[in-house]
């Protein structure tokens, strides 16, 4: 159900326009918030600002700085745009950690058909375990295994020239303080060498799913796979999670053609809050599967879009935020003709944002798996929101056991004039009991999806 318009005006005379952030360093989770530019940083650190404490694989590189060279590897050896020339590696508790630099640009999991990738080759307590990136399999023994079902993380999920791996020993059946050697075969083989650095796990982080104090707007983002609030199978576990966020403003992604009353007389039934407000929905659709929807509490003014992979509305809280909902075209490598597809979207997000005069928020599925380019893009005029797990430093938002292609960064979150005071991915699967109940979930409701929840607290800046 469509709200009256809102006042047009809002989209004329609402904030003043956002000055253009710096483009200095990508900022740690704290320093986004505040407007700090975004190049992702080589493996160093600043002299006046301490390191994390752990190690999170989401492609921002900061916190290998004092992890030792493993293995160095001349330049000019490699082939098809790859040639490594560092490796580091290091062990925390039960997890593998990892760290390439690959040369020149590259996608690790995909590329263009005929070009060579790289081989993981990795010594576990007498068994070898071989990481095909391109071919997306995993022999460890006489077992072959799809990456997605290996529990491999790796980061960026786009093209880069250098990324960070983390592989769970304890799920591949490696003792504690056995020898583990690590080398690689493919585009620029690296002869194997002995994993020494080792250091103690740290303690789990534990987050709240509260709303604090100062944010004035819950926003939850879910791609339903397929139409999954239309789905017997998987309606219920999606409800269940869309309950839980609690938010004031959804946006959701593949909701297919369902019309907004639908999506309206749905979130009515769900109560996210338990007020009986009434919910307005601004919905487009440009198949059975890739439709957007924006649900909010307050009245809702639409804004006009160039495609239905962007659905964007104004949200009448007291203070009025642009919502800008995107499903980017999936697949493909950086320079494919999906990743033109996908940059050409990202400016067309550009283009909607430049109109607006007030906060905005643009969150969804991205499909970020081309070039750096988008991120670097959006990241020009917006700030980039970095997003974590609940239960850890994890910030992939996409997995799937039965897929081929390892857990990926594929749903993003950019702001303007608006300040980050909570974020958290949320997966079901990996909380514990009583957190888990707490929020009326069942075990298994993150799996009617192949994207996690996303939840952010924001206010203005």
């Amino acid at each position: 159900m469509r709200a009256p318009l809102l006042p047009l005006l809002f989209l004329l005379l609402g904030c003043p326009p956002e000055p253009p952030p710096s483009r200095g360093e990508r900022p740690s989770a704290s320093a986004t918030a505040s407007g700090a530019g975004r190049a992702r940083p080589r493996p160093t650190a600043s002299a006046t600002e301490a390191p994390p404490a752990r190690i999170v694989v989401d492609g921002v590189l900061r916190d290998w700085f004092d992890v030792p060279l493993l293995a160095s590897d001349p330049r000019g050896d490699g082939r098809d745009g790859i040639d490594v020339t560092q490796l580091r590696a290091l062990v925390v508790g039960q997890e593998l950690f990892v760290q390439l630099d690959t040369g020149g640009e590259v996608n690790l999991v995909a590329g263009p058909e005929g070009t060579v990738g790289l081989v993981l080759v990795l010594g576990l307590d007498g068994r070898t375990l071989r990481v095909d990136f391109r071919a997306r399999e995993a022999q460890l023994g006489e077992r072959r295994m799809k990456l997605g079902a290996l529990g491999l993380v790796a980061a960026p999920t786009h093209a880069g020239r250098a990324f960070e791996l983390r592989l769970d020993l304890e799920a591949l059946g490696v003792r504690p303080g056995a020898p583990i050697t690590l080398g690689l075969e493919g585009a620029d083989p690296v002869a194997a060498v002995r994993v020494t650095e080792r250091r103690d796990g740290s303690p789990p982080v534990t987050r709240s799913t509260a709303k604090p104090p100062g944010a004035t707007i819950r926003l939850a983002s879910l791609n339903t796979l397929e139409g999954g609030l239309d789905d017997p199978r998987r309606r219920a576990a999606l409800q269940r999670l869309l309950k839980a966020a609690a938010a004031d403003v959804y946006a959701l992604q593949e909701v297919g053609r369902t019309s907004g009353e639908r999506l309206a007389a749905q979130f009515g039934a769900l109560d996210p809050h338990g007020d009986g407000a009434p919910w307005h929905v601004h919905h487009l659709a440009l198949d059975d599967v890739v439709g957007g929807a924006i649900a909010s509490r307050a009245p809702l003014t639409p804004i006009p879009t160039p495609s239905p992979r962007i659905v964007a509305a104004v949200v009448g809280l007291p203070s009025p935020v642009a919502v800008v909902d995107v499903h980017l075209k999936c697949c493909g490598y950086a320079g494919s003709p999906e990743d033109r597809e996908r940059l050409a979207e990202a400016a067309e997000i550009l283009a909607v944002v430049a109109e607006l005069r007030m906060p905005v928020i643009v969150v969804g599925d991205f499909n970020d798996v081309g070039s750096a380019e988008l991120d670097q893009r959006l990241s020009g005029e917006l700030v980039h929101v970095p997003l974590r797990h609940l239960t850890d430093d994890a910030a992939f938002t996409w997995l799937s056991p039965t897929s081929p292609f390892p857990p990926g960064i594929l749903d993003l979150l950019f702001v303007k004039g608006l300040t980050e005071k909570h974020q958290f991915l949320l997966d079901s699967r990996r909380l514990a009991a009583s957190p888990r109940q707490s929020l009326g979930l069942e075990p298994d409701d993150s799996a009617a999806s192949d994207h996690l929840l996303v939840v952010a607290d924001l206010a203005p800046r």
